[in-house]
């Protein structure tokens, strides 16, 4: 039997060696009984002997990555910047009013595109993404009021007495109408365009060929056109409001506002206006039948607000005075309060009311934001710690712009804010060099910010929800 090159150890020392290969195997095989029993074990060949497996160390735990926890709302807002500044436009020479501030002139977004008029009387039409021009137009005189825009067409009145038709592609003059007075205020509804001169003549023309439909001349100094709606062409003068038909001029109805009128709006059948004996009135736009009338404690000098059945108001005692100044929601139908909002300071303009929410600003630079339905005030923003500083401080100058969450508002101070619509959190402020705000609005995406001596700025709001 062999071995396989192994030798045997055992406790008593080396094994003797057999004197007969007769009796080998027997001899063996009693031999290994012997060594098991008395405890002997194999040596093994040194050659033969592999290398000990390594021991295995214990494995250190790992560290922990912490999860990332996302920014919050403003902090995600304010990582995304303020909006770019897509371009600017300032006039060469602003004019001023007697009291001596910038003289507010035609700026307007009318279809897609940006116009603005100059104290030379030049007209010019803005690409609304670069600011580049894309015509000018010179009109006789300063160009008053908003432009119309009918069917390509872009009707402007001047302080020269004409109404011009340029079209709206080229600015190439169309037509021109002479008046003997200055065409103030254009609009156009269905297909027509109506004017009034500041002598109280309303005008209605064809806008292809400025042939007259009809004139209606009203004895009351002052008439300006305020609305068209639902085939009624409203007019108002201080304390008087004309309702005449568009189809021929003919007056549908007069009222008298008795105390004279401050602010007008007509909506969804309503006309409403605001006097100044604290009052604002409901009438029926197709009768001029009085619906409501409700008190206010100080004077309304914003129009008001209508959305989802509810009348909201901003009142303001002068524009020195802060006291009783407060912000109304009426029920629509009946005109009763339903809440009102001690706003500490004067408001001005009118809020904004958006998904619930209702924005308003005043003269002490206060944003306020409220819940539309109970009045609850859910944050409120301070633009300065200093009071304001009229009529170059820091009041909100502006209706507020509610974009993809974030409130815009513009001051009498050349600054322009954006503040979370949810918190109230200021996000950032950006120095216009512009002047007081006149207005806001927003189209496709873009604002628009139009100021007091003729600037524009359009930016581009970087932020979604």
């Amino acid at each position: 039997m062999a071995t396989s090159g192994r030798k045997l150890h055992c406790a008593g020392g080396e094994a003797a060696r057999p004197t007969s290969r007769k009796t080998m195997g027997s001899f063996a095989l009693a031999l290994t009984l012997l060594f098991i029993l008395a405890g002997c074990r194999p040596i093994p060949d040194p050659a033969a002997m592999a290398a000990p497996e390594p021991t295995e160390e214990p494995q250190a735990e790992p560290t922990p990555v912490p999860t990332p926890v996302p920014p919050s709302r403003a902090e995600r807002l304010l990582q995304e910047g303020a909006p770019e500044l897509l371009w600017t436009y300032q006039p060469d020479e602003p004019e001023y009013t007697s009291e001596g501030r910038p003289l507010f002139l035609m700026r307007a977004l009318v279809g897609g595109t940006v116009y603005v008029g100059a104290p030379d009387g030049y007209i010019f039409a803005l690409h609304p993404e670069t600011g580049e021009s894309l015509w000018n137009f010179q009109a006789g005189g300063k160009v008053m009021g908003s432009p119309a825009l009918v069917d390509g067409s872009v009707f402007v009145g001047a302080e020269d007495g004409n109404l011009y038709a340029i079209d709206a592609g080229g600015g190439e003059l169309l037509w021109q109408l002479e008046t003997d007075l200055t065409a103030y205020r254009v609009m156009a509804a269905d297909g027509v365009v109506y004017f009034n001169t500041d002598g109280s003549v309303i005008y209605a023309l064809e806008p292809t060929s400025g042939e007259e439909i009809w004139r209606s001349g009203i004895d009351v100094d002052g008439l300006v056109l305020s609305a068209v709606d639902g085939g009624v062409l409203y007019a108002i003068a201080d304390a008087e409001i004309y309702a005449l038909g568009t189809a021929g001029g003919e007056t549908l109805w007069h009222h008298s506002a008795g105390d004279g009128m401050i602010a007008f709006h007509v909506e969804e059948g309503v006309v409403y206006f605001t006097t100044f004996g604290k009052e604002l009135y409901a009438l029926d736009a197709s009768s001029g039948e009085p619906l409501w009338r409700a008190a206010t404690e100080s004077l309304v000098n914003a129009s008001p607000v209508v959305v989802g059945g509810m009348v909201y108001l901003a009142s303001h005692e002068s524009e020195f005075d802060t006291r009783d100044s407060l912000i109304y929601a009426l029920d629509g139908e009946t005109g009763s309060e339903i809440w009102r909002y001690d706003s500490v300071t004067s408001v001005f303009f009118s809020p904004a009311v958006v998904e619930g929410v209702l924005y308003g600003g005043s003269i002490a630079g206060h944003l306020y934001a409220l819940d539309a339905r109970t009045g609850e005030e859910l944050w409120r923003f301070q633009a300065e710690e200093e009071l304001w500083r009229f009529p170059t401080g820091l009041g909100v100058a502006s209706t507020p712009a509610v974009v993809n969450g974030v409130v815009y508002f513009g001051t009498d101070w050349s600054l322009l804010f954006g503040v979370d619509s949810e918190t109230g959190e200021e996000l950032w402020r950006y120095e216009t060099e512009s002047g007081a705000m006149g207005f806001m609005t927003e189209d496709e995406g873009v604002l628009y910010a139009f100021y007091y001596g003729g600037d524009v700025n359009a930016l581009l709001p970087r932020i979604e929800r």
